[in-house]
């Protein structure tokens, strides 16, 4: 049985991957994540009046009135299964 000392190793060993693995996903990302948030706001709002229509129609909207480089951005989100607004 694991003693006190070797518990909190343990717990802090666990810890550390976790943070790892988080800062692992967010290197992944294809631009800085408050512009990310910015993106699911505007597409939030966009289809609170505005059904999808199954495109990224509204996500390339976005992403060209912020300079961004849209085929990374679409890869991106297709990779992780965005393949609409919605």
């Amino acid at each position: 049985m694991p003693n006190k000392i070797e518990k909190v190793h343990r717990k802090e060993l666990l810890h550390s991957l976790r943070e790892q693995e988080k800062q692992e996903t967010r290197d992944g990302f294809p631009a800085p994540i408050l512009v990310l948030k910015g993106l699911f706001d505007f597409l939030d709002a966009e289809l609170s009046e505005t059904d999808c229509d199954d495109t990224l129609r509204f996500t390339r909207e976005y992403v060209r009135r912020n300079a961004m480089d849209e085929d990374q951005i679409i890869q991106w989100l297709e990779e992780h299964g965005g393949h609409c607004d919605c």
